[in-house]
């Protein structure tokens, strides 16, 4: 911890020192110095972060021979360290390429990836055909320290026969005239 006192002995005289094996996560360097009289300085504290582990893909959805409706994937990205690097994330679906500053793709605090595909598609002039595969693919990535994972690739099929939502509320609005809407509840 930060406030961990290192003890009053001598354990070097040199003004380098190598460590090895120290444990992997985060964790603390304690250091002090004491002059020819005996006299110890005051502790110096510094904390740092030992990450050799890659990240991982832990989920997605919908999932590999999935039959779904869903409109988006959602990939859950983990890392025991220092966390998953956005910017050097290959995405792709069916082929074409995803980019994250895309306003369908959305990477969370909480490390998980959101590309809403049918959004992305739009306006869609006809419906994507029923038993459609649909094949997402994550290329190799690293976390901030260069830590690489291995990417994966998926295949769901669009199944309309599992679709159990209506269509969402439509809106009707007109640049050239002004629109009134009334409700009587």
């Amino acid at each position: 911890t930060p406030s961990d006192e290192p003890s009053a002995r001598i354990t070097t005289v040199e003004n380098t020192a190598t460590f090895r094996d120290l444990p992997e996560g985060d964790n603390w360097f304690h250091i002090r110095a004491v002059d020819a009289a005996g006299n110890w300085g005051p502790a110096r504290h510094y904390r740092y972060i030992i990450d050799n582990t890659p990240p991982n893909i832990a989920s997605a959805l919908p999932a590999n021979g999935a039959k779904s409706t869903s409109s988006y994937v959602a990939v859950r990205l983990r890392d025991k360290g220092v966390g998953v690097n956005p910017m050097n994330l290959g995405l792709s679906l069916n082929g074409q390429p995803i980019t994250l500053q895309s306003s369908h793709a959305r990477m969370l605090a909480s490390g998980d990836l959101r590309y809403n595909w049918a959004q992305a598609k739009a306006p869609m002039v006809a419906p994507i055909p029923n038993g459609t595969a649909m094949n997402y693919e994550i290329k190799p990535f690293s976390d901030f320290v260069g830590n690489q994972s291995a990417g994966r690739t998926w295949i769901w099929n669009i199944d309309y026969s599992r679709d159990k939502n209506g269509p969402s509320t439509l809106t009707v609005s007109s640049p050239s005239a002004q629109m009134l809407s009334y409700s009587d509840f």
